[in-house]
């Protein structure tokens, strides 16, 4: 199962003490994230064979609103996510309804079934749904990038996330 592999990704919030600052601010008003709904990223991830990123957020999350505004304006996260990933937002609050193969499900229902128990969160998903792992609590920008990179290859099937960090770490360094 992937999630043992990546069940590490919690190192997330060793890596931003490893690293320190965020990066700075570079997202610019134009950029920005291609959100889908959840029903959407799924049909969606299927058809063009791309893994999927799930934000749940709330209307009232302080750290999701801080989140939206810079990690998710970082133009390289931007990049990698529209380019790489189906980006799916979910309202853990919301009763809005999806359509799934399986039933109808609201996006309240869709956080109780990955357990989300804290915001913000990110799940991230095979391009045929199947769960990797989520990513709890907020994320800068530098760290996002690891992750993603880390899912965008298939690192998650070969290595730990520690070992990916520490390997991108040493080629970064011989550079």
């Amino acid at each position: 199962m992937h999630n043992r592999k990546l069940l590490p990704i919690l190192l997330v919030f060793i890596l931003v003490g490893t690293f320190g600052k965020p990066m700075a601010f570079a997202g610019g008003k134009g950029s920005g994230i291609n959100w889908v709904k959840y029903d959407v990223a799924v049909e969606q991830a299927k058809k063009r064979k791309k893994h999927i990123i799930i934000d749940f957020t709330t209307t009232w999350c302080g750290w999701c609103k801080k989140m939206a505004a810079t990690t998710y304006q970082d133009t390289q996260v931007v990049n990698t996510i529209n380019r790489d990933f189906v980006a799916a937002m979910v309202d853990g609050d919301s009763y809005n309804v999806l359509k799934l193969r399986d039933g109808d499900v609201t996006e309240k229902g869709i956080t109780v079934q990955y357990r989300v128990s804290g915001y913000p969160t990110t799940w991230f998903l095979e391009p045929d749904g199947t769960k990797i792992a989520p990513a709890p609590g907020y994320i800068e920008a530098r760290s996002m990038i690891y992750i993603l990179d880390f899912v965008r290859t298939n690192a998650n099937d070969k290595m730990s996330f520690k070992e990916f960090v520490e390997k991108q770490t040493l080629k970064a360094g011989s550079k």
